[in-house]
């Protein structure tokens, strides 16, 4: 009896250890491990500022980090650490990654900040062809009023366009000196709404005789792309202008990988930023 109590024992014992062992355990653990944590909030009161501008990164969750750069490149353990909130005193593209010890780091959150040259005033503003009925905007003065749209593009912030082109003039209060022109977009696949493939930019003295300074090509959209705000910045060399002509063509059609391929495509606006 003794002796059928100690094999029960070792049993028991070799059970309980197989248990501990158990390859399902580790499993959880890989589980966890790949769990990637949600993008960060980046939080402001503006992208748009005169001096200077407050900002700070949120997640929901205990023990993240966030490690950020604020001249475009990607951010990495490697980069700065987030421990105080960011001033801001110059035009930034900040972009912040979180990280955690048991789960895959965030994807990025990229946001473009502004800083506003007093100087550059506007005078006039003209489209070459109206909005959508759906998506009028505020109208054309909203494209140059430096009040960002929120994330639905059905907000009144938002100018709809359905395929084609769009030629933004504008003209300045005097002559004056600018290097960048950025567009303000939205991009949502799901809605059908792509970032243009190009953007060109012209600068006139006379609003006559207009001077091509640059021209941006986009990539080909992928289905991996991202929806959100999107940013086309063209940077040249300095300009002494009176007018600025901004020139969007859409994509020709929505691409064979998405649903409604063939489509004609939309493109949405709501700010030009001449710095």
């Amino acid at each position: 009896m003794r002796s059928l109590s100690i094999i029960f024992l070792l049993i028991l014992l070799n059970t309980t250890f197989f248990w501990a062992q158990s390859p399902e355990k580790n499993n959880q653990y890989e589980l966890i491990k790949s769990f990637q944590l949600s993008k960060p909030s980046i939080i402001s009161s503006s992208i748009f500022f005169e001096d200077t501008v407050t900002i700070q990164f949120i997640l929901n969750m205990d023990d993240v980090t966030f490690h950020y750069t604020l001249d475009g490149t990607m951010p990495s353990k490697q980069s700065p650490l987030y421990n105080q909130n960011i001033t801001l005193k110059k035009s930034s593209v900040v972009q912040v990654r979180a990280f955690h010890p048991d789960y895959k780091p965030s994807e990025i959150s990229k946001l473009h900040y502004f800083k506003i040259n007093k100087k550059i005033k506007i005078k006039h503003i003209k489209l070459s062809r109206n909005p959508s009925e759906n998506y009028p905007g505020i109208g054309k003065e909203g494209l140059v009023d430096l009040i960002k749209g929120s994330h639905d593009f059905r907000s009144n912030k938002w100018m709809g366009f359905n395929g084609g082109a769009l030629e933004i003039l504008i003209e300045l209060e005097k002559r004056t000196c600018i290097n960048q022109v950025t567009a303000s977009l939205i991009q949502d696949h799901n809605s059908w709404i792509f970032t243009p493939k190009l953007m060109e930019v012209y600068t006139s003295k006379n609003g006559k005789k207009f001077k091509k300074v640059d021209s941006l090509i986009t990539n080909c959209p992928t289905i991996e792309a991202n929806n959100g705000f999107q940013f086309l910045s063209s940077s040249f060399k300095k300009e002494k202008s009176t007018f600025v002509k901004i020139k969007l063509i859409s994509l020709e059609a929505i691409p064979d990988w998405h649903p409604g391929n063939g489509s004609p495509t939309w493109f949405f606006i709501d700010e030009i930023i001449i710095e």
